[in-house]
């Protein structure tokens, strides 16, 4: 075997991974992106970041890009079509583990499938190396988009949450923990009510994950909640599913039996991909025809087999 053979390949490989990380990919035209903060994000001043020279660094092949070392976090904004706006928003919050954010494959996509369906989609990139400040970027987008509602055109009661995998734990935490680890606000953005009113959970990290303090109940919104059966669906949906039941919060579930963790708009999986025409539908049923949401929660619970509050007869 030729003995540089083995240096021209490790050098091949070093110059491919530099390209891929170079790879940052153009944002959708029809998106804005939109600062969560006008200058420094509290947090991210230079003395309290990891190392001095910590920088954004995207990778990963095209349709499945992702971002890491955000220190400026921000949110592309997806309007849907005039005709079909139904003035609900959603902040997305794509998945990664907390060690990337995978803003072009759970993020972009997503949203301007969702955006053509009628819902204003707020892409978000947050600062996933740190969980504190996760949840602060988290929550001041949604107080900014219930601050400029009236210029994207969206109802400020109708303010969303959701998010893929880790970010399913963010919007979960945002929900079940709304005072944990609050700073002093920056401005009259955040003097806004951080609190989502839906909340949209693609494979979501299981809530047996949240940090002290979160708590699922009567605070929690409307959830609706997707799943692949083999993804752990036992961890990520049933408990979960079993506590908003508790607390008698209405709440939709679909585990689908092909997919694996991380299939985000599951194209390529014809019974999965059906989820987004689902939470179209599942958000409309959800949304007060004077403006606002509908109930939140479920009536009264009724014995099994229950009608007319008659208890049907035991089978023999």
């Amino acid at each position: 075997m030729n003995p540089a053979r083995p240096f021209r390949l490790a050098a091949a490989t070093l110059l491919a991974a530099a390209a891929l990380r170079a790879a940052a990919p153009t944002p959708p035209a029809e998106a804005a992106e939109i600062p969560l903060w006008s200058g420094t994000a509290p947090g991210s001043e230079t003395e309290k970041l990891p190392r001095p020279d910590f920088a954004e660094v995207w990778s990963g092949e095209p349709g499945k890009r992702g971002v890491r070392q955000t220190t400026a976090p921000t949110f592309h904004v997806f309007l849907p079509p005039p005709a079909k706006a139904n003035g609900a928003a959603l902040v997305v919050a794509p998945g990664g583990g907390y060690n990337i954010v995978m803003l072009e494959p759970e993020g972009w996509l997503v949203a301007r499938r969702l955006a053509a369906e009628g819902t204003a989609v707020f892409v978000l990139k947050y600062r996933h190396w740190n969980r504190e400040l996760a949840l602060h970027d988290a929550r001041r987008a949604v107080r900014t988009v219930r601050t400029r509602a009236a210029e994207w055109g969206i109802d400020p009661r109708r303010v969303g949450l959701g998010g893929f995998s880790a970010g399913g734990n963010l919007a979960l935490n945002a929900a079940a923990n709304p005072a944990a680890g609050e700073p002093a606000p920056a401005d009259a953005i955040d003097r806004a009510d951080p609190r989502p009113d839906f909340l949209m959970l693609i494979y979501p990290t299981p809530i047996s994950r949240l940090p002290e303090g979160a708590t699922v109940d009567g605070r929690f919104p409307a959830t609706f909640i997707v799943c692949a059966v083999e993804d752990n669906a036992d961890e990520r949906v049933l408990p979960l599913s079993a506590a908003l039941l508790k607390a008698r919060i209405r709440h939709e579930a679909h585990v689908f039996a092909t997919g694996a963790h991380g299939f985000g708009l599951a194209a390529d999986l014809p019974g999965t991909a059906v989820w987004p025409a689902l939470f179209t539908t599942w958000l409309g049923t959800q949304l007060a025809p004077a403006g606002g949401m509908a109930e939140k929660f479920l009536p009264p619970a009724q014995p099994w087999g229950a009608k007319g509050g008659k208890q049907r007869p035991a089978a023999k």
